[in-house]
């Protein structure tokens, strides 16, 4: 059974180049990714983080209802 997951990026240029290469490393395991993925270009904001801690909420929300 994949395990889900989701992916947080903050990057000093566009991300996705980090992104390709993260996505790649996980497609060799078993794992799916369960929400888009949130990619913070520069500086982070409090926006930013807020929405990175929704993210992680929710995640775990699901996994805690048994949704993953």
């Amino acid at each position: 059974m994949a395990l889900p997951y989701a992916l947080f990026i903050s990057a000093g240029n566009d991300g996705s180049g980090a992104r390709y290469h993260v996505e790649r490393i996980l497609r060799g395991y078993a794992m799916k990714p369960v929400a888009d993925v949130l990619i913070v270009r520069g500086e982070s904001t409090d926006d930013d983080l807020q929405e990175a801690q929704m993210l992680g909420q929710s995640l775990a929300a699901a996994l805690a209802l048994g949704i993953y």
